[in-house]
């Protein structure tokens, strides 16, 4: 019948009346209600099978189609049916007694109102009678100061208030995000992004998390009843009810560092020369399971890696300044004579250089004043600058370099570094600060490029950056007085360079940020290549996009991060595995391999020459979930 067009018509339908006060008492007791149905004050219409009607002084049956139309008795004589029925109690709908129940729970609330909200009475038993119990512990601490209107803002209202927050969708939920921040939807199921987008509705904290259950309460656990209010499908147990887990179960993105355990273990660990530094005891030489929780984390770089890899990390330096070729002589050697940089190292080195001019150092005597010293150095200085100007004029200029302009100054001066016409001015104005003020020169370019010097040139000083400066100024390969420590801040011939000093070097790791942040593509890849970038950081540590490929904008920079910690255990928060007491019961490190297989044929490494940390290849097999039924199934270890 539900299936057929002519379901309403009145030939097979009786007339409902879905809003009407009362039902057929027939219909509540025995689910046949008859065609008439109860009358407006709630008394049996019910009595006969139609009310017939006159027409021409005969009377005519009216007894509806759907109970089998006219009767072939017709009625009677006096104009009353002749299918009589026994008259029955109506009741009254649901509808009718929620709506009385719900004028009574009303005028209850309102009394109470009334009675508790005033001032006047025991006001000690009032307080007494309003507290709804002691808060947990942690929300103790908070609340002591405004009390209940910390969470419940109709609270100090009066009557009135309450009796609008009671009447209208409120509660203390909107108060929980004063304190407690969300990435996700605030209001979304479990605050994720993914489920709101599959399964949109809103939620409540309060749903979950209740209070006033007494301080030692844990609000935060749940038990199946109120997963039940939102969840409907029966869950039994674990063994029969659960979904098989994802594909890359346990890993929901690429891991933060570049560890292949399929090429070490199959492949460096048994390689002769780096056998001795493999882990002796297998896993548990690497991960720490004495803080085994959610994850059994890494030991340190030095504890797991340094054996391999220690001279990796120094052997990758990055150039902070080249000095750069020029198609003529860009400062005038007068500058350097007259600048605060024109120290007596630089500028007896400089004067070292110039043959025909020694001799006259030879007049000054060993007790000569250090002043006296650089005067004349000054002036044998000032002499060759006038014999080159009027002498040599003609003199062809060859630079000292051949080099172009690092990448690194080449985006602090906003430049092409290619192009010589494009630097020369702002490279010239770079050399004569650092003449004049030394290193507060090149921190203030790289504040303007929006960096922040105090750790991006931690450590550089002007012993080491103005000598430099001085020579290149002077179209001289600076020569350094002596012996070089290639460690931290140094200059060469041509180049002020920096090199790591050890693993996890804090100026090293500022410019690699400052790179992701802000760099240009050629600063990238001076600092954030896999192959070639400065420090080799990026050889194992992740660098990823902070934007998802659906929301970043291809007319801007893509702002970049580099991953220099494990991401931490909240990926899935809604599994509450632990490794701890797996591994208590058996044993650390003999059955990791049970559940964590090598998946040799995953393309690992291919992950990490992209941006995208949720395009990723495992380097474990999924995780089954008929290992785990292995041991918590029917019988059994318990499933909760």
């Amino acid at each position: 019948m539900i299936l057929r067009d002519d379901r309403f018509s009145e030939k097979i339908s009786p007339y409902l009346r879905p809003n009407f006060p009362y039902v057929c008492g027939r219909a509540a007791a025995w689910g046949k209600p008859c065609h008439n149905g109860p009358t407006a004050n709630g008394s049996c219409g019910g009595t006969s099978e139609c009310h017939p009607y006159n027409e021409g002084g005969r009377w005519i049956c009216r007894r509806p189609p759907s109970a089998g139309g006219p009767c072939s008795e017709g009625p009677l004589p006096d104009g009353s049916c002749c299918k009589t029925l026994t008259a029955c109690q109506p009741r009254r709908t649901v509808r009718k007694v929620r709506g009385r129940v719900s004028v009574m729970v009303a005028a209850v609330v309102i009394a109470a109102i009334a009675a508790f909200g005033f001032d006047f009475g025991n006001q000690e038993q009032v307080a007494s009678s309003l507290d709804a119990g002691p808060l947990s512990s942690i929300h103790q601490n908070f609340t002591s100061e405004q009390g209940c209107n910390a969470c419940h803002a109709a609270h100090g209202s009066g009557a009135l208030g309450w009796l609008e927050a009671a009447m209208t969708e409120s509660g203390p939920s909107d108060n929980c995000t004063n304190c407690h921040q969300f990435k996700n939807p605030v209001n979304g199921p479990h605050n994720s992004a993914l489920i709101s987008a599959s399964h949109p509705g809103n939620t409540s904290c309060t749903m979950c998390h209740t209070e006033h259950k007494g301080a030692d309460a844990n609000i935060v656990k749940m038990d199946d009843a109120q997963c039940n209010s939102c969840h409907k499908a029966k869950f039994a147990s674990f063994a029969t009810n659960h979904k098989e887990f994802s594909e890359t179960y346990p890993f929901g993105q690429r891991t933060a560092i570049a560890f292949n355990h399929s090429s070490h273990f199959g492949k460096h660990f048994k390689d002769a020369r780096y056998s001795k530094n493999a882990p002796a005891k297998g896993c548990v030489g690497c991960h720490n399971v004495a803080l085994a929780e959610r994850n059994v984390p890494v030991r340190g770089f030095d504890d797991t890696c340094a054996g391999c890899h220690q001279d990796t990390v120094a052997g990758r330096e990055f150039v902070m300044f080249t000095f750069p070729e020029f198609e003529e002589n860009p400062i005038d050697i007068e500058d350097i004579i007259e600048s605060p940089g024109g120290t007596l190292v630089a500028a007896a080195k400089a004067t070292q250089d110039l043959q025909g001019e020694v001799e006259k150092l030879a007049e000054i005597t060993s007790s000569a004043s250090s002043k006296a010293i650089v005067e004349e150095i000054k002036t044998i200085l000032a002499d060759l600058g006038d014999r080159v100007g009027s002498e040599e004029a003609d003199e062809e200029f060859e630079p000292i370099s051949s080099e172009t302009l690092s990448p690194v100054s080449a985006e602090l001066l906003g430049v092409n570094g290619e192009e010589v016409d494009e630097y020369a001015e702002a490279t010239k104005t770079l050399v004569e600060g650092v003449l004049e003020n030394g290193v507060t020169a090149l921190a203030e370019l790289v504040g303007e490029a929006g960096g922040n010097p105090d750790t991006l040139l931690r450590g550089l000083s002007n012993s080491t950056v103005v000598p430099a400066f001085t020579a290149w100024a002077a179209n001289k390969e600076y020569e350094a007085t002596g012996e070089t420590i290639e460690k931290g801040w140094y200059a060469n011939e041509l180049s002020l360079v920096y090199r790591a000093t050890a693993h996890g070097d804090p100026v090293m790791k500022a410019w690699l940020d400052y790179a992701a942040q802000n760099g240009s593509e050629s600063l990238n890849e001076a600092f954030l290549s896999r192959t070639d970038g400065a420090g080799a950081c990026t050889k194992c540590h992740a660098v990823s996009s902070t934007e998802t490929e659906k929301n970043a904008d291809k007319n801007k920079k893509v702002a970049l991060k580099v991953e220099w910690k494990s991401h931490p255990a909240d990926g899935s928060p809604l599994v509450k595995y632990s490794h701890k007491p797996h591994v208590n019961l058996l044993g650390p490190g003999s059955w990791c391999t049970s559940c964590h297989k090598i998946n040799e044929k995953a393309e690992f490494s291919a992950a990490f020459n992209q941006l995208d940390p949720h395009k990723f290849a495992s380097n474990f097999s999924s995780v089954k979930k008929g290992t785990c039924v292995e041991c918590h199934g029917g019988g059994q270890v318990s499933q909760t």
